[in-house]
């Protein structure tokens, strides 16, 4: 009996010391429970569908396989990272609550509802993170403000990257037409009378892979972005004063 009680109490302190690790490093970030084609955050496959953020605050990489992520606090185990998912130190990661499993990205097999619920991140019955909101409005993110400790706040999307670069009071991110989308070598972005600077392109695990200077006075840019690996990308503009998403095939 003695033998089989240290057992049990070696097996709770390892699971405690396992939930440690993401208890205050890995955090709900953001999300959208309403998100549609009029200004939307698009899918890597060309769907809009509800998003979340995840965001590593701490100073190693997270293997998130077997974390749960449930929309319900009372139902924690609905729905667990695969083998495979990992989120750098600093790094961002976007998670599709749409149930579309079988689609291009990481995808939860159930939707957010846009009246109402919980968010809950967990591991063996142990609540990394949680929030409970009201009704959303499409296309609008709730986000914490500052970025990965504060409180949420509606305000236009910035997925893949820093909340803190809009505030709530702030005019909406402008949304560019990137095409063709998906593209192989050449993306085409046009500006219209918009002048910007700087773009940096993300990646899904919010890591910077492109950026560069912009020429002021041409109503479009054209980006080569055949040495991109496959996957989905947000164009980003002046620390976030306009973005695009695309697709690299």
């Amino acid at each position: 009996m003695k033998k089989l009680l240290f057992s049990l109490t070696a097996l709770l302190l390892v699971t405690a010391a396992a939930s440690a690790q993401f208890t205050g490093n890995l955090v709900i970030n953001e999300f959208v429970a309403s998100n549609d084609s009029v200004g939307g955050y698009q899918e890597p496959d060309g769907g809009f569908g509800d998003w979340l953020e995840l965001y590593n605050m701490g100073t190693s990489d997270l293997n998130l396989e077997g974390i749960n992520f449930s929309d319900d606090l009372t139902e924690l185990d609905k729905w667990a990272f695969p083998a495979g998912v990992t989120i750098e130190a600093g790094g961002y990661l976007i998670l599709w609550v749409d149930n579309d499993p079988d689609q291009t990205g990481i995808h939860a097999t159930f939707n957010l509802s846009r009246g109402g619920e919980d968010v809950v991140l967990s591991q063996n019955g142990n609540i990394i993170d949680q929030y409970t909101y009201g009704e959303q409005d499409t296309n609008i993110a709730s986000a914490r403000v500052p970025n990965g400790t504060g409180n949420f706040v509606k305000q236009t999307p910035t997925p893949l990257a820093n909340n803190e670069t809009l505030s709530a009071n702030e005019p909406a991110t402008l949304r560019l037409k990137a095409f063709p989308n998906p593209t192989a070598n050449t993306l085409i972005v046009e500006l219209g009378a918009t002048q910007f600077d700087r773009y940096e392109v993300i990646n899904l695990t919010g890591a910077i892979v492109m950026n560069g200077l912009l020429t002021r006075g041409n109503d479009e840019i054209r980006l080569d972005v055949s040495a991109l690996a496959s996957g989905q990308y947000q164009l980003v503009f002046d620390g976030g004063k306009a973005a695009a998403s695309f697709t690299r095939q």
